[in-house]
């Protein structure tokens, strides 16, 4: 019976090691787990007539985490020499445009859709701040902003009447 076991074990090493199996205690660093795991947000397509995507956990640590895509584009603070003002690709439009980056400081939406402020406010909860007014005070009208964090983008709401009529995403203030 033993000679049967050390076979079996010795059989089973040989075939682990043509079959490139083996084991071992592999070491990942922080960086390359960090990489791995880091919230992204990715959209394709026209945007404005469904935007419920706005009211997306995944959406939100998109931003939270500066990794956002619309349509191949990235959202990013670092501006390039050869950037165009403007570019439109389906309903967005993006502003400071490298295409040889691809990258956008700030996209415009358009929002055709059904969003309400309490759909907002319901999904931003106090991380939703008041930015503009207007002189006579509709309720449910203004600007309202989603910033996570200093050195990410944000997230503008422009409503009127209480619904959400165009949406602003990225960095240099209201608009862009």
């Amino acid at each position: 019976m033993n000679k049967i076991a050390k076979t079996f074990v010795a059989g089973s090493i040989v075939l682990g090691t043509a079959l490139g199996v083996s084991v071992s205690n592999v070491d990942v660093s922080q960086n390359e787990a960090q990489a791995a795991t880091t919230p992204y947000y990715h959209y394709d397509g026209y945007a404005g007539n469904n935007p419920s995507f706005l009211l997306n956990g995944q959406f939100k640590n998109g931003v939270k985490y500066n990794n956002v895509t619309f349509n191949g584009v990235k959202i990013s603070s670092k501006t390039t020499e050869n950037t165009v003002p403007t570019f439109k690709k389906y309903d967005q439009t993006f502003t400071s445009y490298s295409k040889k980056h691809k990258t956008a400081s700030n996209v415009s939406i358009p929002i055709t859709g059904n969003l309400t402020y309490s759909q907002v406010k319901k999904a931003y909860g106090s991380e939703l701040a008041k930015i503009k007014e207007p002189e006579k005070k509709p309720k449910g009208t203004g600007v309202y902003a989603y910033k996570p964090n200093q050195v990410g983008p944000v997230v503008y709401f422009e409503m009127t009447n209480s619904k959400v009529t165009e949406v602003n995403i990225g960095y240099g203030g209201y608009g862009g």
